[in-house]
């Protein structure tokens, strides 16, 4: 089972997932946020630039890239130990082979990731909300 939680920010998407984590034996899964996803790749600052012109390395750099997308990386976040993916097709690759396994993601953001995330019959989405007062005393607390 898949479960993902929305809700507004310092709702307590964390802590529900916390919750099941600690309680009920899920696994914390990540995705990165829009702002790690769209960052300008870094340009050397010298002059001479390396050419991609070595076609059989080119291709081995792309398998080797595709290899490492589908592996997940262990986190620590916040003291959370989880798994986090480049993007939400490795996410639904490792999850869809491990289906009867118990999972809970924190990171549907968008409407995009939403309707890749429904597609799978193992996936359930709560929304979280708590009083405007609560939520702005976390917030600032933060």
């Amino acid at each position: 089972m898949l479960i993902g939680i929305s809700g507004s920010i310092c709702s307590g998407k964390h802590t529900t997932a916390e919750y099941l984590v600690q309680h009920h034996g899920f696994l914390r899964l990540h995705l990165p946020t829009q702002s790690r996803v769209h960052n300008p790749p870094k340009i050397s600052s010298s002059s001479t630039l390396v050419s991609q012109t070595n076609s059989t390395s080119h291709q081995q750099e792309d398998s080797q890239s595709d290899s490492a997308r589908l592996l997940p990386s262990i986190t620590d976040q916040r003291g959370t130990r989880g798994l986090t993916f480049p993007d939400v097709d490795a996410l639904l690759d490792f999850v869809t082979k491990r289906w009867r396994e118990h999972w809970v993601l924190t990171d549907v953001s968008d409407e995009a990731t939403l309707e890749m995330l429904l597609r799978r019959p193992f996936f359930l989405l709560i929304n979280v909300d708590a009083p405007v007062g609560l939520r702005y005393r976390r917030f600032t607390d933060r």
